[in-house]
């Protein structure tokens, strides 16, 4: 009897074991210092499904190239968050796979944020924010957002003495910053042909129009004191100095995107205000690019099913609100953008005016070049140690011999 009871024991304690072991388990790569925004739902779709969900965070823009790696040894996560500029790329070395869900839902998402992961009629992405470029400013020095942009420039200035120091600074020398100034005056990366799709061809970053917006940024740079630090360093250290500018109170503005609101609306002692960007010496509005993230389910996933299902659950309307409310990104879900909670937002507000005056960012795998070449010489060009015309073109040679050599 003794004998029985123990071997009983045993098994039961083996049956146990096996079933704890069996759970199953979905990884997530999230971006950094955001999965505090999903937490409740994973804690929630755990209880609902009875399994792990196992977060790690890292700098969502380097998940393609990390999974790249890590996906066919079998350490890559079965989900991980996607920028739509990296989805041309991700599709062409075959990183994700298609969503038959989204064919039904679509409708629930914005139209930019479903089309920036669409091809050959498939869906590869589940829209989780949208962004675009708006500006920040400080209550305390300027009640209402000027409306032209020299204004920020004129009106402070380190030579005049004022405090605040700076009326307005931005990361001119990169690409994604300086390409609202460049479209304003007309310029653009590739134009499309009949169909809608990009004609790498027709590159529009060294054309008339382009050359007279690097002059206008050059002025910038030539008869508005800069910081130096805004002028040595890298893009990080770039932004960390705008950030303590802006928080400290020694610029009235800066040109940024909703990924700053919560360090903003959190750590000044001032009111802060968001609005669209403002217009150009032209009059044209400054354009902006529409970026988009999504979550994407790895094409070496263990678990693609219970993956589609967390997707699913992730984005249901009071998950996305919750996560806005936490984080401030902001989900791209009809029904949520017209919440009470989010509408009367001023950061979603002045993002769905500035996005009236952008464009999807271009995700098709030639882009990695255009970024990789002006954001090297865009500092020397805005700067004058690069002639403009001389420089443009060397851009675009530069350009052109890539993708010859990528064909």
């Amino acid at each position: 009897m003794k004998r029985f009871i123990e071997c009983t024991v045993l098994s039961l304690v083996v049956f146990y074991s096996s079933f704890s072991f069996g759970i199953e388990e979905l990884h997530i790569w999230e971006d950094k210092d955001k999965s505090i925004g999903i937490k409740h739902a994973i804690a929630e779709f755990e209880k609902e499904y009875d399994c792990k969900v196992i977060v790690e965070e890292s700098p969502y823009v380097g998940h393609s190239d990390k999974i790249r790696i890590a996906g066919p040894t079998g350490n890559g996560p079965d989900i991980f968050l996607l920028p739509s500029d990296r989805f041309g790329s991700a599709l062409a070395y075959g990183l994700i796979a298609p969503l038959e869900f989204m064919e039904k839902e679509d409708n629930r998402y914005l139209k930019e944020a479903t089309d920036s992961f669409f091809f050959n009629n498939d869906y590869y992405g589940m829209p989780k924010a949208v962004e675009t470029l708006c500006l920040y400013y400080n209550k305390t020095y300027l009640k209402e957002p000027y409306i032209f942009l020299d204004d920020y420039f004129k009106n402070f200035d380190p030579s005049k003495n004022n405090i605040p120091k700076y009326g307005l600074l931005s990361i001119w020398d990169q690409l994604y910053y300086s390409y609202g100034i460049i479209k304003g005056y007309g310029g653009y990366i590739f134009g499309k042909d009949i169909m809608g799709n990009y004609d790498v061809k027709d590159f529009g970053l060294n054309n008339e129009a382009s050359l007279n917006a690097f002059e206008y940024l050059k002025r910038i740079y030539r008869t508005h004191n800069i910081p130096n630090d805004f002028l040595i360093g890298t893009r990080s250290s770039r932004l960390e100095a705008m950030d303590k500018y802006f928080l400290e109170g020694q610029t009235v503005a800066v040109i940024g995107g909703p990924w700053l609101a919560d360090k903003y609306f959190s750590q000044t002692a001032f009111d802060v205000g968001v609005a669209p960007l403002p217009l150009l010496p032209n009059s044209n509005p400054m354009h902006s690019f529409i970026g988009v993230k999504a979550y994407v389910i790895s094409t070496w996933a263990k678990n693609h099913e219970l993956a589609e299902k967390f997707l699913r659950f992730i984005n249901r309307d009071q998950f996305a609100i919750e996560r806005f409310e936490i984080t401030y990104e902001i989900p791209p879900i009809i029904e949520v953008l017209n919440h009470d909670s989010v509408k009367n937002i001023e950061l979603v507000k002045a993002i769905f005016a500035q996005i009236r005056c952008s464009e999807l960012m271009p995700s098709i795998p030639a882009m990695k070049y255009v970024w990789d070449i002006f954001n090297h010489n865009l500092s020397m060009l805005i700067t004058g140690q690069l002639p403009t015309n001389e420089g443009l073109k060397k851009c675009a040679n530069e350009l052109r011999s890539l993708l010859d050599k990528s064909e």
